[in-house]
């Protein structure tokens, strides 16, 4: 019996099962429609670092000043991520941020001719600032047609289906609302019908819909966003990467005909609206970088996280102390600022930490997403003369991803 892949385990496990895939890949479709529509900049508010891993060959930026941000605008790309870390801060000053930043990126838009659309880049499993980031962003760039809401993600096992969301938890579908991401302290919540999430973050304000996908296919996708209730959400139903692509296909052919949306999204949709097509993991050796043992490589551990946990002891029972890693109780702080080589950076400490890795530890203003290092962990590049460590490999790795083994068999494929 050959296994079942995470899509297919999802249709299949889901109690009301969604109808076969659409049976057309159109992704050349949006590739075209990329290449001959005048459409504006994504400019993608991620507020978790960790989440540019379905991405590559695209910037992220970790500043939001005017010169910077208009600088960005001048380069030839589809658009780029720009990291706020806004998930570890209370709603006040995640207000201020986001409206700060916002309003600079209006701001280098108009200096630079362009037009922008804002994807706020939010975790999978709807933990987040929601509504409130998109209420702020709304008020710096005025009213859209519609929110979209796509927390799918495949590589994490994110599936929405009939309008409830999953996360998969090995061969078992769980309800989001039932999981460990539902308790959360700060973003708690109930529902995994993603209806009556909207309804319980923002009573009383919006009507959901929901799109159809797998029956009609880009041009169904099209005719429903064009028709659908202003000022409304909509719930966009993914199991399978086919089905995002879909949409987003339908999503650009309502763009080209002057629609504006706001959205909320997970990492798929971000991929997949910028034409960016999968790729298999990267090695060191793709990379033509200096092998670790020669100089070193630095594991940062901290995300204390069950998954995380389990990792990390299936790692230092591998390669512990009696064989190739040494494990260390350092600040992380002075050693990152320290003048030292490093071949790679793999971070384990979470999105919240990570950032702050990246932006105060590193100094890195501004990196390329290159890729994965392996399926869900992102891969950076930064060559910039003013970062810390100019050249540094950058592997960020979400405490939910990957199972227990996955960490070692990474660490042994860069070393």
């Amino acid at each position: 019996m050959s296994k079942m892949t995470p899509s297919s385990r999802a249709t299949a496990r889901s109690p009301n099962p969604p109808p076969p895939e659409f049976p057309a890949d159109t992704q050349d479709q949006i590739s075209q429609l990329l290449s001959t529509s005048s459409l504006s900049r994504l400019v993608v508010l991620d507020d978790d670092s960790t989440r540019t891993q379905t991405c590559h060959d695209v910037a992220v930026l970790t500043v939001w000043d005017i010169p910077t941000l208009t600088e960005e605008f001048e380069q030839e790309s589809l658009g780029f991520f720009n990291l706020t870390n806004s998930r570890a801060l209370p709603p006040l000053e995640a207000e201020k941020l986001i409206r700060a930043i916002c309003g600079n990126v209006a701001e280098a838009a108009k200096l630079s001719g362009q037009t922008v659309d804002i994807v706020l880049r939010g975790d999978s499993t709807l933990r987040g600032h929601f509504p409130l980031e998109a209420d702020v962003a709304q008020s710096v760039f005025g009213a859209t047609d519609a929110w979209v809401l796509a927390p799918f993600f495949f590589q994490g096992g994110r599936f929405t289906i009939n309008d409830v969301h999953y996360v998969a938890e090995g061969e078992s579908l769980v309800p989001a609302g039932l999981t460990q991401f539902a308790k959360d302290a700060t973003f708690g919540y109930k529902s995994s019908n993603l209806r009556d999430y909207v309804m319980e973050k923002a009573p009383g304000r919006f009507t959901p819909e929901q799109g159809d996908i797998r029956n009609g296919g880009p041009e169904r996708v099209y005719e429903k966003l064009m028709s659908f209730p202003k000022g409304g959400v909509v719930i966009v139903n993914a199991a399978a990467e086919s089905d995002m692509h879909v949409f987003v296909a339908g999503l650009l052919l309502a763009e080209a005909k002057g629609k504006h949306f706001l959205y909320r999204t997970g990492a798929a949709f971000v991929s997949t609206r910028l034409g960016i097509r999968s790729i298999p993991p990267i090695t060191a050796p793709a990379l033509d970088l200096p092998r670790p043992r020669q100089i070193g490589a630095l594991i940062l551990a901290g995300a204390v996280v069950p998954k995380t946990t389990a990792q990390l002891k299936f790692l230092t029972d591998a390669r512990g102390p009696t064989g190739a890693l040494a494990i260390l109780e350092i600040d992380v702080a002075d050693l990152i600022a320290s003048p030292t080589s490093a071949a790679a950076v793999v971070d384990k400490t979470g999105g919240i930490t990570s950032s702050e890795a990246a932006s105060k530890g590193l100094g890195i203003k501004r990196a390329v997403v290159i890729g994965q290092a392996a399926p869900g962990v992102l891969l950076w590049r930064c060559d910039e003369p003013t970062s810390r460590h100019q050249g540094v490999s950058f592997v960020v790795f979400p405490g939910n991803v990957g199972g227990e083994e996955t960490l070692c068999e990474l660490v042994e494929t860069w070393s």
